[in-house]
């Protein structure tokens, strides 16, 4: 069953995509069947 709007395994590997060898390849990863990409907020803390 899938959700309206809801993140799928293919669709976060097609985001993941559009950031090769842009992106380091280490800002990405998998967990629980989903591309999850690293967000920086701007801190040191």
């Amino acid at each position: 069953m899938t959700l309206p709007g809801r993140a799928t395994t293919e669709g976060t590997a097609r985001y993941r995509e559009r950031f090769r060898g842009v992106a380091d390849e280490g800002h990405f990863r998998f967990e629980q069947n989903l591309w999850l990409s690293s967000v920086g907020t701007g801190t040191y803390l």
